[in-house]
């Protein structure tokens, strides 16, 4: 409830700058270079996960955050994902750990491996830049 009155912002903020008026969403965005707000959240998540992993003091982790016994190929960071206890649309399901479980496991070794903040954030950046949710048409 809460994405959509967010979104909704910049939906009606992209609609004030001349000559965009008649566009849709989706390609005010890309003319703005401005990412969807799910975008955002996503890359705002994979930052955090990465400086879990890397920056910050192994003691201060979640118990959510299992680190997986026998990880894939994919990379040697996956975590645990348990299925949430309140269904898919529930609160639970929502949180931080249950959002991202997927998201990261599937990334690259090299955009997981990465030595520095700046440098994994780049390398986001440019995994990413295909992304179908970044310039994604807004349902409403």
């Amino acid at each position: 409830k809460y994405i959509n009155l967010i979104e909704n912002v910049q939906v009606r903020a992209t609609k004030l700058i001349d000559g965009l008026k008649d566009l849709s969403y989706s390609e005010r965005l890309q003319k703005l270079k401005l990412p969807t707000l799910l975008y955002r959240r996503q890359q705002g998540d994979m930052i955090q996960v990465w400086k879990h992993f890397h920056a910050y003091d192994k003691s201060t982790l979640s118990t959510n955050f299992k680190h997986n016994p026998r990880p894939s190929r994919q990379h040697d960071f996956q975590l645990v994902w348990n299925k949430p206890k309140d269904g898919t649309r529930g609160i639970q399901a929502n949180s931080f750990y249950f959002r991202i479980t997927t998201i990261w496991n599937k990334q690259p070794v090299t955009l997981v491996n990465s030595t520095k903040v700046d440098m994994f954030k780049s390398r986001l950046d440019d995994d990413w830049a295909d992304s179908t949710s970044k310039y994604a048409t807004y349902v409403r």
